[in-house]
């Protein structure tokens, strides 16, 4: 369809409509976004309302400005206006396997616009369920990854008030190949519950030189009572840290060995 039918979009939405359903098209149809756009974008606002799955997820996939495996759509890099319009059909959609790509679509949209994802999912946010809530948060993930105080406030994460304490490496000098145990203290110094979320990243030599790789946190939450020795894998889940109290220290300690 992509190669033989351009010249014949009508006959070839109709047939993506159909392939879709075993094949997805979301490759196949950019091309048509690009030559065909009235007509196309009018086509994706009616599938949206699609009760197969598959259509549905197409008008999101198909519409994302950068799909990793296919061609740019740089008019919607330009500007998300018209495929945002698309996505509000389809933010609380039955589906997981919809949601998800909704989600991917806004990821990328905030590659290039950021504060335009920040709002649209600040708006998205009020009266929001439990399945929209996740739709928020995996769209954002770029952006918390990268510490982006506006987004985790939309999560919930306040600017943190905690002391980092007992931050210890071994062994000193690490041969290529070998293991990085570290370990380390959260000290609340807050009056009031906090949430946090815990994020690693390493510098690692490379081609270009020093780069950062990041690991944001998701997870369980936990509360930070007296001083308590986690589980490796609770470096990267999500604390709920309370104020201190007689006899609680309000931190919490973590042991982590990391193969570098």
């Amino acid at each position: 369809v992509e190669k033989y039918g351009l010249e014949h979009p009508q006959q070839s939405l109709e047939a993506m409509a159909i392939i879709t359903r075993h094949s997805s098209c979301e490759s196949a149809i950019r091309p048509f976004i690009t030559r065909y756009p009235e007509q196309t974008m009018t086509k994706l606002q009616t599938w949206a309302k699609d009760g197969n799955e598959h259509v549905r997820r197409l008008v999101s996939e198909g519409s994302r400005p950068r799909l990793p495996w296919a061609p740019q759509l740089r008019e919607f890099i330009a500007d998300p206006t018209p495929a945002l319009a698309l996505l509000e059909h389809l933010k609380d959609d039955s589906s997981l396997y919809v949601r998800r790509s909704v989600a991917n679509h806004l990821n990328d949209i905030g590659k290039d616009h950021p504060k335009l994802l920040l709002e649209r999912m600040t708006a998205w946010k009020d009266s929001a369920s439990t399945e929209r809530m996740w739709l928020i948060s995996h769209a954002l993930r770029s952006l918390i990854k990268k510490g982006d105080p506006r987004a985790l406030a939309i999560l919930g994460y306040d600017e943190p008030q905690v002391e980092l304490r007992e931050l210890k490496l071994s062994p000193a000098r690490l041969i290529f190949g070998g293991d990085l145990s570290f370990s380390f203290q959260l000290q609340s110094v807050s009056d009031e519950t906090q949430q946090l979320m815990i994020r690693q990243s390493q510098r690692q030599a490379g081609a270009q030189g020093l780069q950062t790789q990041a690991s944001a946190a998701e997870g369980g939450r936990f509360a930070i009572p007296q001083q308590v020795t986690c589980h490796p894998t609770d470096i990267d889940a999500t604390l709920l840290c309370r104020p201190s109290a007689a006899g609680d220290s309000g931190q919490r300690a973590h042991r982590r060995r990391r193969r570098l």
